[in-house]
């Protein structure tokens, strides 16, 4: 073997140190493609995961949507046709309230209480007289406006009565008891 002059030494080691340097930066620029390319199918992969997860929540969402909007219709309907039922009830009591409270202010009909004859109320003596008789009770007849003012009072607990009926019904329909 014979040797080699110091400057031929050092150009050998130089483009050796090149070639090296060469291979080391091309190895890391095909490590980092490599690398990169692995990332992205992993990104990719998760980012299809969330992408069909989040359709997945928006059919759900839609779902419930549509099933509270038939519901809320449902019960819409159900309310509306409570409210038809009894308000043709309401106007139908109204008008034989009405009807009564002409016919008793007319004269054609009168309302009579039950009272204790005054015979019964006067003491023994009394009773002695009506001795013979098995009721002490007999009736007296309201004057128009008395008797105008007892229906009205009558009329006006009646509906009362209606409208917490129709609560009553509503409550019933909205809560599933019948």
């Amino acid at each position: 073997m014979t040797l080699q002059p110091p400057q031929a030494l050092a150009a050998r080691a130089l483009v050796v140190l090149i070639a090296a340097l060469v291979l080391l930066a091309t190895g890391s620029a095909a490590g980092w493609l490599v690398n990169g390319w692995r990332w992205q199918g992993k990104y990719e992969a998760q980012k299809a995961a969330y992408a069909a997860k989040d359709a997945a929540a928006a059919s759900t969402v839609a779902r419930l949507q549509a099933d509270t909007r038939q519901k809320e219709a449902q019960a819409a309907s159900r309310v509306a046709a409570l409210d038809v039922k009894y308000q043709k009830e309401i106007t139908h009591a109204q008008a034989e309230n009405d009807k009564l409270r002409a016919a008793v202010r007319a004269g054609d009909v009168r309302l009579r209480i039950a009272v204790r004859s005054a015979a019964a109320a006067s003491g023994p003596a009394a009773q002695t007289e009506s001795a013979g008789r098995t009721d002490d009770r007999t009736t007296a007849e309201l004057d128009p406006a008395a008797a105008d003012w007892l229906v009205g009072i009558t009329s006006e607990g009646d509906d009362a009565i209606r409208q917490l009926t129709a609560l009553q019904g509503f409550v019933r329909a909205e809560c599933g008891r019948d």
